[in-house]
């Protein structure tokens, strides 16, 4: 179920999220390995991002883990725990470009989208219901093997699609505080927004949650949409 509010109110508008399930502090960092003349160590990348090393090490040990970033041990004459220094690796510079290039790619699929939701919501008896049967076939594309809860599988999924959901303290309630698809769901929200509904109820499905509870209240508040989210 969608219920509308103000299309003053609602979510900001984020850009497309990308291939690469990056946080933008990770893309940061690789961006930094991208440019760099030789391997790096976490001092230097803390230095870059003002931040504290362990944050560094954390993030450079993420893209190691995803095969975008090599480490290896740098040599010293020092004793005591090893210094390693990180490189980008080939698969890393693939990434990088994908990432750089992302919204030129975006903006000429989001025309197509566009056409698409135009020509569904002109000719169409029935939109809304149409786009929702969309969004559980995504929704079930999108679910991952996980041992996680199926709400919690939502709420990552919801984050790296860069909807920024917000718990409520109760009652299942989750607040959608941006949106990918803003200007097109003001336009056009029985698509849009059905689609999105779809496509939470074909991931809770999937991962063995039950998605009848789930509805969408669009444009419910200054900043945000609500979604009801089932426990």
């Amino acid at each position: 179920m969608i219920q509308g509010g103000h299309q003053s109110a609602g979510p900001r508008s984020v850009r497309p999220a990308t291939a690469y399930r990056l946080s933008p502090t990770r893309e940061r960092v690789l961006g930094l390995l991208a440019q760099a003349p030789a391997p790096v160590t976490i001092a230097e990348v803390a230095a870059q991002l003002g931040g504290h090393a362990n944050s560094a090490r954390a993030h450079l040990d993420g893209l190691t883990e995803q095969g975008l970033v090599e480490r290896e041990t740098q040599r010293t004459q020092a004793r005591g725990r090893p210094r390693y220094q990180y490189a980008i690796t080939a698969s890393g510079r693939a990434a990088h470009y994908s990432l750089e290039h992302a919204d030129e790619r975006a903006l000429e699929y989001h025309g197509l989208l566009r056409a698409f939701v135009s020509h569904l919501d002109a000719y169409r008896e029935r939109p809304g219901s149409v786009a929702r049967d969309v969004g559980r076939l995504w929704g079930k594309t999108l679910a991952q093997t996980s041992d996680r809860p199926p709400r919690d599988q939502v709420l990552d999924l919801l984050t790296h699609l860069g909807f920024s959901p917000v718990e409520q303290v109760a009652g299942g309630l989750v607040e959608l505080r941006s949106c990918p698809l803003l200007d097109l769901a003001g336009e056009h929200p029985d698509v849009i927004c059905n689609v999105h509904v779809g496509m939470v109820q074909g991931l809770l499905s999937a991962a063995g949650g039950d998605p009848d509870g789930v509805a969408l209240r669009a444009f419910a508040a200054p900043g945000a949409c609500h979604l009801a989210l089932p426990e």
